[in-house]
C-alpha cells in the first residue's frame, strides 16, 4: 500500500511538474545594479528561479508565454556547474550554466529575434534582462600586420598533429577590471563564455571542445581607450612576446564591459596561426574566436542560432549553408592545427587569481573563516585575518 501511494504521487509530481514556471519577477529598484545600466537593455528584473526544474528535465514556461524542452546536459568547465541546452520547434532556444552555488547564468533566444539573458547579481538574487538585438552590429576585419608590435620566432607555435578523437583547444581568457567591477563575480562570466562555445560545437556536430585555461584580469583599463582598435593595440603591446600573450594556450580572447565601436569583436582568420587573439564584448557570444562571431557575420540574421552554417545542418526546418558557405567544414579541418598551438603541459596557472585562491583555502584563513575570528585576542590572529581579507579582496 506504501508503495503504491509512492507511486502515485510521484506521478503526480511529475504530471503537474511537466511544465514549470521557471521564473517569477520579484519586484524592486534596480536602477543602482550595473547590469541593468547598460546601453543594450531594454528592461531589467530581479527574478525568483526554479532551479530544480533544471535538474529534474522538466520543461521550463516563461512568462512571455512561451515553454522550452530540454534537449541535452554536460558538465561545466568548474567543479560542480552543470550546463543545459533547451529548444522549441518554433526555433526558440535557450542555454542555462548551474554553478556549484545554484546560480544560473543563460541566455534566452526567441524566434521573433527577441534576447534575453539571466546573470547573478550577487546576495543570491538573480537579474532577468531583455536585450536589444536591433542595433547596428559590425563585424571588423583587420588584414593589417597587428602583430608586428610582438617578438615573434616563426613558426614556432607549429607542432606535430595528431587528428583522431576530440580536438581539445584551449582557451586563455583575459578580463578587465571595469567587467569585474560590473559583473561582481567573474567566475559565472567565464563559465558561460565556455559553455556557449561548447555548445555550439556540439549542436553544429563538431568533435571540437574548449578547455579554460588560466584566466587573468589584463592591466589595461577600458576607459582609457575610445576605440577597439586602440584598446586591443595596448592588451598586446603589454604582452611584448607572443609566449607571454597565449600563456600556453591554444588561442586567447578578452572580454570587456564596453561595447566598442559598436563592433562584434576583432577577428582574425584561422589561416593565420599566429593571429588568434580577438576583442569581444561580454555581451557577445564566443564560439569559435578566428571566426566572426558565427553566423553573427551577416546581418541579414536577426535571431542568433547556435550552429555554424554547413549544407548538412537543420534548423527550425531551414538548411544553414551552402556549399559555398560552410564555416563547419573549415572548423572540422583546421581543429587539431589549432588544438597543437599551445602547450598547456608547462602551465601551473600559479599567476595571481590562482595565489588569491591559495590565499583563501590557506589553514589560517580556513581556521578564521571556521572560529568567525573577527574578535581575535592575538595580534598575530588579528594580523593574519586582515592579511586573508586584504589579499582575497584585492583579487
Amino acid at each position: 500500500m506504501l508503495i503504491l501511494t509512492l507511486v502515485l504521487a510521484l506521478n503526480a509530481i511529475k504530471g503537474s511538474a511537466s511544465a514549470s514556471n521557471f521564473l517569477e519577477v520579484i519586484p524592486g529598484d534596480v536602477s543602482q545594479i550595473p547590469l541593468c545600466q547598460e546601453q543594450a537593455v531594454l528592461q531589467c528584473q530581479r527574478v525568483k528561479i526554479d532551479v530544480d526544474s533544471l535538474f529534474y528535465g522538466r520543461d521550463l514556461t516563461f512568462p512571455l508565454g512561451f515553454t522550452l524542452v530540454k534537449k541535452y546536459e554536460f558538465p561545466g568547465s568548474s567543479v560542480g556547474s552543470r550546463v543545459f541546452s533547451y529548444e522549441a520547434a518554433d526555433g526558440c532556444s535557450a542555454l542555462m550554466v548551474v554553478d556549484k552555488n545554484k546560480m544560473i547564468s543563460g541566455s534566452i533566444d526567441l524566434a521573433s529575434g527577441r534576447s534575453f539573458s539571466i546573470d547573478p547579481c550577487g546576495n543570491d538574487h538573480q537579474i532577468w534582462r531583455e536585450m536589444n538585438t536591433t542595433r547596428n552590429r559590425r563585424d571588423e576585419e583587420n588584414r593589417y600586420k597587428t602583430f608586428s608590435t610582438l617578438n615573434r620566432s616563426g613558426n614556432y607555435r607549429r607542432k606535430n598533429v595528431f587528428r583522431q578523437g576530440v580536438a581539445k583547444i584551449s582557451l586563455k581568457i583575459y578580463y578587465t577590471k571595469e567587467l569585474k567591477a560590473k559583473v561582481r563575480d567573474i567566475n559565472p562570466v567565464l563559465e558561460f563564455v565556455l559553455a556557449e562555445a561548447n555548445s555550439i560545437m556540439k549542436n553544429s556536430e563538431l568533435a571540437i571542445v574548449f578547455e579554460l585555461l588560466c584566466p587573468e584580469q589584463i592591466a589595461i583599463s577600458e576607459n582609457a581607450h575610445s576605440t577597439s582598435r586602440t584598446f586591443f593595440l595596448a592588451v598586446v603591446r603589454s604582452k611584448r612576446t607572443t609566449d607571454a600573450l597565449y600563456d600556453s594556450a591554444d588561442l586567447a580572447v578578452v572580454l570587456t564591459s564596453k561595447d566598442f565601436d559598436n563592433f562584434c569583436g576583432e577577428a582574425a582568420t584561422i589561416n593565420v596561426l599566429n593571429s588568434e587573439f580577438q576583442l569581444f564584448d561580454d555581451s557577445y557570444r564566443l564560439a569559435w574566436v578566428s571566426y566572426k562571431c558565427g553566423r553573427y557575420g551577416n546581418n541579414q540574421y536577426t535571431t542568433p542560432v547556435r550552429r555554424f552554417s554547413s549544407p548538412f545542418l537543420f534548423f527550425s526546418g531551414q538548411r544553414l549553408g551552402s556549399f559555398e558557405n560552410d564555416n563547419r567544414r573549415k572548423l572540422m579541418i583546421t581543429s587539431f592545427e589549432v588544438a597543437a598551438l599551445g602547450n598547456e603541459n608547462k602551465k601551473d596557472c600559479k599567476g595571481a587569481q590562482a595565489q588569491c585562491d591559495d590565499i583563501a583555502t590557506s589553514y589560517q584563513c580556513n581556521w578564521l573563516k571556521r572560529r568567525g575570528h573577527c574578535r581575535a585576542v592575538s595580534f598575530y590572529f588579528r594580523y593574519t585575518e586582515r592579511y586573508c581579507k586584504n589579499s582575497c579582496d584585492r583579487c
